[in-house]
């Protein structure tokens, strides 16, 4: 007798498990089948689907054998190897932190779903699921028709979820972790900005929107081996070497370049110092410019700019020079007018009837004298470079340069003509005109 009961308890398990979940509202279950009132089998009990957060979305399994060949038995749910969970479990989003997501009992990076900053970017029954201010639109953990379908402190039906209602102002953070409103994302977060962390060399993280500890968030911070913090990273580092041109202050290396040497800052070598390469040279914006590039007596370093009033006096702003770049499209330097870094023609000693010509390197050359021949329409030939006012004359068919003159004084009186005899010029209207047609 007590053998054939045994035996019916067996059958009685093997045909649907009735004696494990009668009619579907016991507490134990091993699959959906054993439920009824359209309730699915979570964490071996029958209830409603939007209760069960863990339910799983694949084949339920008791062992291995429950599962294909590339799937593996975890938490009750058949999922492929290799995304069985390594990471933290959980029963809800509510579990998981970094803006990750609940999916199959396993916290992982959200994804998949459209770009949002804010729930309400979302569509009903979806939740903006990320780093506050950049995650993405993902079916929220629990849905509802009203707050009556929602449970806990705070908790009432937005949007189709189950959630806290978006924050417009402080006063609607009742969570002391979290007082403070990002506004930009209706989020009620631990922080907004770095006065809000109390805690010593804490600041408020710009992307989690919570308090996080670092080195320094100010000097005092500090040790005396590194006694500057650093406050674009909070890290305490060596006292700069510089942060602007004035802390340097050898004339040869006198411009600052605070990003060299990992941010401590190096003096480098300033406008028109002789150079071998840009590195030796300022800033990133500076560049060592050879006479390959337009600069007669390179190599020197050139300050980079944007405008004019970024040069000194004597220089310009400039992208290219005789129509080529002086270094490559879209960058500037301030370069000299005059092509040089130094004049040749500064304290050079040239005679009385000579000149420095510039363009030709500083060599002294005689000055253009009445009388030489030049060119119908052309004066260059009778002025010296880079100035104007001889002109060039037509006397008797033939063109010869007069002189720029106000009177007959200003005119040559020592010049000699063909003959040996010295030669007359007239100040003929504003040029001196020899009288023998420079014969």
């Amino acid at each position: 007798m007590r053998f054939f009961f045994r035996f019916l308890l067996i059958s009685m398990f093997l045909a649907g498990g009735t004696v494990a979940c009668s009619g579907g509202n016991g507490t134990n279950c091993t699959s959906n089948d054993n439920c009824s009132d359209g309730k699915v089998c979570c964490e071996g009990s029958c209830k409603v689907s939007s209760e069960c957060s863990k339910a799983c979305t694949g084949t339920k399994c008791q062992s291995q054998d429950d599962c294909s060949n590339n799937q593996t038995c975890t938490d009750g749910c058949c999922v492929d190897k290799g995304t069985a969970c390594t990471g933290t479990k959980c029963q809800s989003k509510d579990d998981c932190t970094n803006g990750q997501v609940c999916q199959n009992n396993c916290c992982v990076d959200g994804g998949g779903g459209p770009s949002c900053k804010k729930v309400d970017d979302c569509a009903e029954g979806q939740d903006c699921v990320g780093a506050s201010g950049s995650g993405v639109c993902q079916a929220c953990a629990k849905t509802c028709d009203s707050s009556l379908d929602c449970s806990g402190d705070g908790i009432t039906c937005y949007r189709g979820c189950c959630r806290a209602a978006p924050c417009t102002n402080d006063s609607g953070c009742s969570d002391p972790s979290k007082p403070r409103c990002n506004t930009e994302t209706g989020q009620c977060v631990a922080c907004v900005e770095n006065k809000d962390c109390q805690e010593l060399s804490t600041i408020c993280d710009s992307k989690l929107f919570s308090c996080k500890k670092v080195e320094c968030t100010d000097d005092a911070d500090c040790p005396s081996t590194k006694p500057v913090c650093n406050k674009e990273v909070y890290r305490c580092e060596e006292e700069p070497v510089c942060k602007v041109d004035a802390d340097c202050t050898d004339p040869q290396l006198s411009r600052c370049d605070p990003k060299a040497d990992g941010g401590k800052g190096a003096c480098k070598k300033g406008a028109c110092t002789p150079c071998t390469s840009d590195d030796e040279c300022g800033p990133d914006a500076d560049y060592c410019i050879s006479t390959s590039q337009g600069l007669k007596d390179g190599r020197k370093c050139l300050r980079g700019c944007t405008e004019n009033s970024d040069c000194p006096t004597g220089f310009d702003c400039e992208e290219s020079v005789g129509g080529k770049a002086i270094v490559g499209p879209g960058i500037k330097v301030c370069f000299p007018r005059i092509q040089y870094c130094s004049n040749p023609c500064d304290n050079k000693q040239c005679n009385s009837d000579e000149f420095c010509n510039l363009e030709k390197g500083g060599v002294c050359e005689l000055k253009p004298a009445a009388c030489k021949p030049c060119l119908d329409g052309d004066a260059s030939a009778c002025n010296e470079p880079g100035k104007t006012g001889n002109q060039c004359l037509d006397l008797g068919g033939n063109k010869f340069c007069g002189k720029a003159c106000s009177s007959d004084s200003d005119c040559p009186t020592d010049q000699k003509s063909g003959d040996g005899s010295t030669r007359e010029f007239k100040c003929v209207g504003g040029q001196c005109t020899a009288l023998d047609g420079c014969k």
